[in-house]
């Protein structure tokens, strides 16, 4: 019983905090919620940058190794497509300049399939390599 009474007691204190927010928010002028909003942007990007030299120093010489081989297993005859991508989706997982407009070549694919408007998940970005999951178009998989 000890547990039920608990659970009660902290569903009623989550519906009044609920409510003191929304309260809160309904008073709140449109620049004091536009500069909450910024100061949760600088938070959020300044946590990207928030690693440790060591990790950084790993991470590129993990992606120069990983670039080293691709290119010496690339075929001759790949097909190779210059694609700027102008937006990239996933922009918590990548470092801010990575998120920026950059062109990246991607090999092996046929270059009429990937036209502008194709919407895609990067999994991993190296200076030379692409890993992404393709959400829409011919070429979705």
């Amino acid at each position: 019983m000890p547990n039920r009474k608990r659970s009660m007691f902290c569903s009623k204190r989550n519906a009044l905090l609920k409510q003191r927010k929304r309260e809160l928010r309904s008073q709140e002028t449109p620049e004091a919620r536009e500069a909450h909003h910024a100061s949760q942007r600088s938070r959020d990007l300044h946590s990207l940058f928030e690693e440790s030299a060591e990790i950084r120093q790993a991470h590129l010489a993990a992606q120069l190794s990983c670039d080293q081989r691709s290119l010496l297993d690339e075929p001759v005859e790949a097909r190779q497509a210059h694609l700027a991508f102008m937006r990239i989706r996933n922009q918590r997982s990548l470092l801010e300049e990575l998120a920026e407009t950059r062109q990246t070549r991607l090999t092996a694919l046929d270059a009429p399939i990937m036209c502008n408007g194709t919407r895609m998940i990067i999994k991993e970005l190296y200076s030379q390599i692409l890993q992404a999951t393709i959400l829409n178009g011919p070429a979705a998989g």
